[in-house]
């Protein structure tokens, strides 16, 4: 059974329960001095989270609402292993019911275009010849299952990049009556090709070799988290 985190960093917390969804995290329901939060596990550095909260920031001015991330008493981000961040209303779309974002999104990724590439981070063309970007380490992958990654990299290298939420689909986006769509879980965030924010919104249809870098990227991205689903996963890779 997971232990309850250590939060005393962040002040007095009373922890409430433990969340479901977290595939790589806990992610932990938490109050403290009577309002509520989300704790995460993290396994990112800090210059890596300062990064995300940046973007997290320019999503909300195209729109979005998104978490606000809280300093611990040390003034970091990180504490423990953990960040706290406040907790937000409403209710996870159900498959296949995505809001029409499509514009917000668009949006957002012009807004922060700017960006530099994420601390430690690599999109799908820096790839093509570096092993090692966010969760990604391509030598851990066979030579097969390598190659095929590549080659389905190497398809749209070309595409621009733009700084990305990198997991944008239903499990990630809140609807509340009212309330403008909130993005959570902005782990993945990375800088790489709008498509990967695009896939899964509705009216949208990407190309083959778009949909191919989609399933490649996600192949490799959870080799190591999660073997059993990257495998799975890699037999539809031709």
């Amino acid at each position: 059974m997971t232990s309850p985190p250590d939060l005393s960093g962040f002040g007095t917390a009373t922890i409430l329960h433990l969340l479901t969804g977290g595939f790589r995290n806990e992610v932990w329901k938490v109050e403290i001095d009577g309002n509520l939060y989300v704790a995460k596990s993290t396994p990112r550095s800090g210059a890596q989270v300062n990064w995300m909260t940046g973007l997290m920031s320019l999503a909300g001015q195209a729109g979005f609402r998104t978490p606000q991330l809280h300093r611990s008493a040390s003034g970091m981000y990180i504490n423990g292993g953990f960040t706290l961040e406040s907790y937000l209303s409403g209710h996870l779309c159900a498959e296949g019911y995505m809001p029409d974002i499509s514009r917000a999104v668009t949006e957002f990724h012009q807004a922060s275009r700017a960006l530099p590439q994420r601390p430690g981070f690599a999109s799908r063309a820096d790839l093509l010849t570096q092993d090692l970007g966010g969760d990604v380490y391509m030598r851990a992958l066979p030579g097969d299952l390598h190659q095929k990654i590549r080659r389905a990299f190497a398809a749209i290298a070309d595409q621009p990049v733009v700084p990305v939420h990198g997991d944008l689909g239903e499990i990630n986006v809140l609807v509340a009556d009212g309330l403008p769509p909130a993005l959570i879980d902005w782990d993945e965030s990375r800088g790489d090709c709008a498509f990967f924010d695009q896939q899964r919104l509705p009216g949208v249809a990407l190309s083959a070799a778009e949909e191919k870098a989609c399933l490649a990227f996600e192949i490799a991205t959870c080799r190591q988290s999660e073997p059993e689903y990257s495998q799975n996963l890699a037999q539809k890779l031709t």
